[in-house]
């Protein structure tokens, strides 16, 4: 934890490795933005439950594709 006095240290005690690729088609004219693919990994050693992981990477896809 970050000292509270001189705010220096570490705030985050994890971290989460992934990568996160997406393929993509613009229309030029339009700007419309059509996916076309995209591809997640994440370094999460090993899963005691394999789906909670596969809908948490899922649910961060979907969260990234709604941003504006």
């Amino acid at each position: 934890m970050p000292d509270p006095v001189r705010h220096y240290g570490n705030a985050i005690p994890t971290y989460a490795f992934a990568c996160h690729a997406v393929e993509l088609e613009v229309d030029r004219e339009t700007g419309e933005v059509k996916i076309v693919k995209i591809s997640a990994a994440q370094d999460v050693g090993r899963a005691i439950n394999p789906m909670a992981v596969e809908g948490q990477m899922e649910g961060a896809v979907s969260q990234g594709m709604g941003l504006p």
